[in-house]
């Protein structure tokens, strides 16, 4: 996870790695919040639907396959235990600070986008939206044209050009949200998803990935200096720790670009 970091960071155009210390991992994506099959009598796809907890003033989300994709297309059916806050899509993600979110709560269907931490109103249409009640949403992404969609019904369409490709993902802001019939259109190819096969508490094979949050008390820091005083050269240090035994552990890495 350290050696991704390092790549990923350095990936980035010079601009974007602006100095800073101990700051959250740049241009990596990371499962958070707890998710898992449920057993669930009004599921959409009967007998299991996912079920996706996050904390208070946090999202929960869960990667779907593929990495860096650009134009595609995502739809699921989706509830919430609690209406009031923001159930939905993160597509084009960088990072947990830039992303795009199609997202459904009480009164709004919205799309937003966050740009290193500051979120922007891209659409909202007022709607009213039960809790534990199932709706469908779809977001395709094709270039700079977003479409959206809620129960099978075209809502508009944004031009924006903030991020041309990223992960996508299921999210769920402070609350606890339920998702069906996921699927996902990437490369002329779509895969399908509707946990019924899966164990209790697991999630499928091809959405597993190890990331900090898997870690006891994991956490991931990114500093970036300019070492010789000049914005052309970046010093890039990584670090993650955790508790093993109640013992703290650490690994660093280190490189310049």
């Amino acid at each position: 996870m350290a050696q991704e970091e390092l790549e990923a960071a350095r990936a980035l155009p010079l601009a974007d790695l602006t100095v800073r210390a101990n700051d959250s991992f740049i241009n990596v994506f990371y499962n958070s919040g707890q998710a898992g099959a449920v057993s669930d009598d009004t599921a959409v796809s009967l007998p299991n639907s996912l079920s996706l907890a996050s904390s208070t003033d946090s999202f929960g989300d869960i990667l779907l396959p593929y990495n860096k994709m650009a134009d595609l297309t995502v739809e699921a059916n989706l509830k919430s235990a609690d209406i009031a806050q923001k159930t939905g899509i993160i597509f084009r993600a960088r990072d947990n600070q830039n992303y795009y979110f199609f997202y459904i709560k009480n009164d709004r269907v919205g799309l937003e986008k966050n740009i290193n931490g500051s979120i922007t109103s891209l659409h909202t249409t007022l709607q009213s939206f039960s809790a534990n009640t199932w709706y469908k949403i779809k977001i395709t992404a094709s270039g700079n044209n977003l479409s959206l969609y809620l129960n099978d019904n075209l809502l508009t369409t944004i031009v924006d050009t903030s991020f041309a490709s990223g992960y996508a993902a299921l999210a769920s802001y402070a609350s606890l949200s339920y998702f069906d019939n996921v699927a996902l259109t990437y490369n002329s190819q779509t895969d399908s998803w509707n946990f019924d096969d899966l164990a209790i508490s697991s999630i499928p094979a091809d959405w597993q990935r190890f990331g900090i949050n898997d870690l006891p008390n994991g956490q991931g820091l990114l500093t970036i200096s300019e070492p010789y005083g000049v914005s052309t050269i970046k010093k890039i240090d990584v670090s993650i720790r955790w508790t093993e035994r109640g013992v703290i552990k650490t690994v660093s890495l280190s490189t310049m670009k």
